[in-house]
């Protein structure tokens, strides 16, 4: 598995991977530097709830799992949580919908040279994707923000019954590219959950790892 510390062009991708024409990237963490604000807004609704959580464990019992999902574990940790999962994914999309739109106000939604490289690779041939398990209402949020011409189709939690860490968003992501072999995608991926449905779908695998490297 290769990892990226910084974003790549281009040409670095082609020549590292010189064969192939087909890219799948996830969303928060990897094509927005959005995983905190998810985190954060975790936190606020943990301790509205009188649970009291530091940052670093909700995010590392929590990063990159379906809203769905949290709200699973939530419920098995603490269950006298008042809130049913409707309410929990409508205070927390409400959040993090405000969330993206001030930070593309002060332009720190996506970084230019995520922007730059996404265009670059269109314009150049190569067929890509987002697969997120994020819900679709935030998916739809970003691609109104960052252009949903760049990508030939885009997957949400919606579209799926089984979640990231199943590799079932991906399978399905093959079979609307009508790829045969799953080696003949790249997938690009952050966090643990993310890489473990990556890994299992059987396309070779990127982590990203350029946010730790950017204020």
């Amino acid at each position: 598995m290769k990892i990226w510390k910084e974003i790549p062009s281009e040409a670095q991708i082609r020549k590292s991977y010189p064969k192939h024409s087909i890219c799948i990237f996830d969303m928060d963490g990897t094509l927005i530097n959005s995983e905190p604000a998810h985190i954060m807004s975790l936190q606020k609704i943990l301790k509205n709830e009188g649970i009291h959580w530091e940052f670093e464990k909700v995010f590392s019992t929590f990063s990159g799992k379906a809203d769905e999902n949290c709200f699973k574990e939530i419920i098995k940790l603490y269950p006298d949580f008042s809130m049913n999962l409707e309410t929990f994914l409508n205070v927390k999309n409400n959040d993090l919908l405000e969330s993206f739109e001030i930070l593309h106000s002060k332009s720190k939604l996506i970084e230019k040279n995520i922007q730059d490289l996404l265009t670059s690779m269109n314009e150049l041939g190569w067929s890509l994707a987002l697969v997120t398990a994020s819900e679709d209402i935030l998916l739809q949020k970003i691609l109104d923000l960052i252009g949903r011409d760049l990508f030939k189709f885009s997957l949400s939690t919606k579209d799926t019954i089984l979640q990231k860490p199943n590799p079932a968003p991906y399978l399905l992501a093959f079979e609307l590219f009508k790829v045969v072999d799953p080696q003949e995608v790249i997938i690009f991926e952050d966090s643990d959950t993310g890489l473990q449905a990556a890994k299992n779908s059987g396309a070779i695998v990127n982590k990203v790892e350029w946010f730790e490297n950017i204020d």
